[in-house]
């Protein structure tokens, strides 16, 4: 799985996504350690099904570092990479 990590210099945050953000980071996780019951099956409005995964990404700030973990209900699971841009 793959996400984005976007970064604006306004003041404020813009409610959507906009030219004037900056890619900061791409996060790459593997999902392969979430157990297989944690995952939902829900259908879009065209009846495409697909599998679901509630989670939080987590950010730790380091003095030199950033790390950050994928979770699901509290519980850390797999690997996530970053690739800075």
């Amino acid at each position: 799985m793959e996400d984005e990590v976007l970064g604006c210099d306004a003041d404020t945050a813009p409610d959507a996504y906009k030219k004037s953000l900056v890619r900061v980071c791409t996060l790459r996780t593997d999902l392969s350690a979430v157990p297989k019951h944690l995952f939902t099956r829900l259908k879009t409005s065209g009846g495409v099904e697909f599998e679901n995964l509630d989670f939080t990404l987590d950010c730790i700030v380091d003095s030199a570092s950033m790390v950050f973990e994928l979770k699901v209900d509290g519980v850390r699971y797999g690997q996530v990479t970053t690739e800075f841009h």
